[in-house]
Formats: C-alpha cells, structure tokens, sequence
C-alpha cells in the first residue's frame, strides 16, 4: 500500500529543504498571555514545514471543550479497544492530541479539535481549506527519522493522547512515557470511517459534533445517490516513481463511489492495504468510463519536490505513451481528472465527502453542473 502521506514523508527524506519547520515551544509552562520565547528547533533531517507550534497550556492549544458542547454520558476513567486490540484507558477526556495519521486528522476537523501536533508529511492536508486552513498554523509538526516520529518533539508536544494505525504499533512502548497510544484501522468501508470517528468522539466527550458531522455527510450521500445515474464506471489511481496504484474495494473512495458509480476493483489475493498495482493493459481490461488520478497540488510540496519528482512526471509520460492507455475510452473522451491525493485518500467522513463533490460532477456533469449545496 502507497498513500499520500507515505509519498510526502519520501519527498521529505530524498528532498531536504522541501518543509523547513520553526519550532516555537516555550521551556516551562505559561499562563495565557504571557509571551512565549520562541527557539528554533532543528531536527535530524532538518526537514518540515514552517509553521508556529501550539505551545499553549493544555487549556488553551485547542478547543477541545468547545461552544455549548456537551460531555459525553461515559465515567471516567475510560477504557475504549483499539485497532490493534489493545484496551486503552483515558482519565479524563484528552485535549492535546498528536496525529500520527492521515484518519486523526480528518476526524478532528470534523469534531473541530486542532491537533496539538501532526508528523510533518500530514501538514499538506492539515492546511487545505476544507479542513483546518490558516489555522494550521498553530500545529507543531513532529520530524521524522526513518519511519520514526521525533519522539523529543512529541514530548515537547504534551500530547494526553497519540492517535496513529496498527502500522504504528511498534511506537506504543515508547510513547507510553508520553501519551497513550490508539490506532485506528486505514482501510475499510466509509460506514467503518464513520465508526472510527464515533470511537474517537466518545474518548474526546465529542459524540454529539459526531453525530451531526455523520447525518451531514449521510444526507449528502443520499442527496447524490438519489440523482446519480450509476451507469459509469471509474478509476482512482496513482502514479508514483515506483509504479501505478489503483484503489479497490477495500479503500473508503472506491467504496462510496460505488455508491453513485460503478468502482469494480476487487481486493487482489494477499493484499493488505486499499491500493494494488495496476498496468495499462489491465486498465484496458476493464475500460473504465472515468479515471481520477490523484496528483500533489499543495504549493509546498510541488516546490520542494525537485521538479515535481513525486508527481513522477516521468512515469506519467511514459503511461501516456502507453498504446494501452491511449486505447482507453476515458482517455480518448478526455474524462481523465487529476484530483488532490489528500482528501482522495478517504480517510474519514470530511475527506469523503471532498470525493463526493469533486467526483459526481466530473462523473456526471448533465446531471450535476456543480457539486449540491
């Protein structure tokens, strides 16, 4: 399996200079309105973004409690089973949240909670408009080393709770110093993302903002499938220096658009994640009507990426040569869309529903002029 997050945490360790981050941490706790010094930190990669850390106190870096919300009916200390299995308890509803996924970030935009951190390669979608905009800018990224967090900067950080996938499991024992760890699965139905972001609302004392984000996407849904004429089939794919991916059945995106579309690709036999590779002549096989290749279009990414090397322009041209895929009826109708990687990766109820208003009017443009209000 081959993400957006993954292909921007490699820009980052082949592009150095691509994300460049300031650090504003202060060294001891401060009361609100105090001014913080600010020291430059810089990490082994001496790679982020640049953006101003949260350094707040844990009563004033996020919203946690936010207007006229009410706490969830749970007693706490609070003990919900994650991804991996593994029962993690909470004393109180956690405030300061660390994003080590792609799926945490998207359920707190829909519970309008600002991470406390995110590792860097999540910075992009933390900053599109639709989700957290200009005030990502209060989010500290944390570094990478390897396939590690900076676990100093998660530190720094103060996190309550750290939210990741299994694939983070590994990092449980060394976080637990810092915060408790809970995974949330990468893959699965959009129902199951709905799931995932309840599980997380109920930890957060957020189910009721849980609820209404859920029925606003579900009525949104049930709006496009209502008009939809489901007679198209479609595609979404990446291309990447190491190859092309297709996202199947087992992927949020191609899921939910099988709600309104056809997306007829079935998990391939030993595959874990929501991507398979695929080749011109397969795509061929199936010809589909409409093909949405996702592409980097944050700013930041594209400068740092040494001539846009993870858009593998490349590769691309050497696809469009391709006699396969000049023969494909999408291609030769110009129904080939280019599409943000981020949101299309479908990693929870916000980014579906970017899909759902970029896909159906591509999809069907008679239909719909523009996506529905």
């Amino acid at each position: 399996m081959y993400t957006a997050a993954d292909a921007v945490a490699e820009l980052a360790r082949h592009a150095p200079g691509a994300f460049r981050r300031e650090r504003t941490c202060p060294p001891e706790r401060k009361e609100p309105g105090t001014p913080v010094k600010r020291n430059v930190l810089r990490t082994s990669l001496q790679l982020a973004v640049l953006l101003l850390a949260s350094c707040g106190s844990a009563d004033q870096s996020t919203d946690a409690a936010g207007e006229g919300e009410t706490t969830a009916p749970f007693t706490f200390p609070l003990t919900v089973a994650d991804a991996s299995g593994i029962n993690v308890t909470v004393a109180r509803p956690p405030e300061r949240i660390v994003c080590l996924s792609p799926g945490c970030v998207d359920i707190l935009t829909e519970l309008d909670i600002l991470p406390a951190a995110v590792t860097f390669s999540l910075v992009p979608l933390a900053e599109l408009p639709q989700f957290f905009g200009d005030r990502a800018a209060a989010i500290a990224s944390i570094s990478l080393a390897g396939n590690d967090p900076n676990y100093e900067e998660i530190a720094q950080a103060r996190p309550d709770l750290v939210i990741g996938t299994p694939f983070d499991e590994p990092k449980r024992a060394t976080l637990r110093p810092i915060a408790p760890l809970f995974t949330l699965g990468d893959t699965g139905t959009y129902r199951q993302k709905e799931e995932h972001m309840r599980t997380i609302a109920r930890l957060l004392g957020r189910e009721a903002r849980a609820d209404e984000a859920v029925r606003h996407f579900e009525s949104r849904l049930e709006a496009y499938k209502a008009q939809a004429p489901r007679n198209r089939s479609v595609v979404i794919m990446g291309v990447f220096p190491f190859g092309n991916i297709i996202y199947t059945a087992a992927s949020p995106s191609c899921h939910l658009l099988s709600e309104v579309a056809q997306c007829p690709w079935p998990v391939p036999a030993g595959a874990t994640g929501p991507s398979a590779p695929i080749t011109a002549e397969r795509l061929l096989e199936v010809d589909p009507d409409v093909i949405f290749i996702q592409t980097f279009k944050n700013r930041r990414v594209q400068e740092g990426s040494a001539g846009n090397r993870f858009q593998a322009p490349d590769k691309r041209r050497e696809l469009e040569a391709n006699p396969f895929w000049r023969e494909l009826k999408a291609v030769q109708a110009g129904r080939v869309h280019e599409v943000e990687a981020w949101p299309w990766g479908g990693y929870g109820t916000r980014s579906l529903g970017i899909v759902l208003d970029e896909a159906l009017p591509l999809l069907y443009p008679q239909v719909f002029p523009q996506p529905l209000p």
